[in-house]
């Protein structure tokens, strides 16, 4: 084979080239080699992609997102937002609220850039948010869903923490 891909590579023979191309073979290039080498993989030919594409579309959806368990580590300990006191909260707590209604986008870093601090502390601010009724719970890599929708309201829950 790798007489082939050195024949193929100096005289570009269609006839070659498609007799490696026809091959379920991945043909790569390294560095630290002077030419080409391959490897065998499964070989799976455009209809099959559609195939499988269209299973998988046809499949019944679901109206909501199916959320995970809370991780519990080894220890027992798991992340829990009954563990947030919102009588100790960030001195940042109510600017990080007021940026959130007014952007109508919560998420972690979004508090960090606006207010130049680490992930930690943003996401302590976001589970103290959570905690306070002002944003919704976590729903993967999207910006979770802000519940409050003007500074009118924001400023009611702001009085009563």
């Amino acid at each position: 084979l790798t007489h082939l891909l050195k024949n193929a590579i100096a005289a570009h023979d269609e006839t070659v080239n498609k007799n490696i191309l026809s091959n379920p073979q991945t043909v790569a290039s390294y560095a630290s080699f002077p030419f080409p080498g391959a490897a065998q993989c499964a070989f799976v030919d455009t209809p099959e992609v559609e195939n499988v594409v269209h299973h998988i579309g046809n499949q019944k959806g679901y109206p909501t997102a199916f959320y995970l368990p809370e991780y519990v580590s080894n220890d027992g300990d798991s992340v829990e937002l009954s563990n947030v006191d919102l009588s100790k909260r960030d001195p940042l707590f109510e600017e990080a609220a007021r940026l959130i209604v007014a952007s109508q986008q919560g998420s972690t870093s979004s508090i960090q850039r606006k207010f130049s601090i680490g992930y930690n502390r943003a996401g302590r601010i976001v589970d103290q948010l959570e905690v306070a009724g002002i944003i919704g719970p976590f729903e993967g890599s999207k910006a979770r869903q802000v519940l409050v929708m003007d500074d009118y309201h924001l400023e009611q829950i702001l009085k009563h923490i």
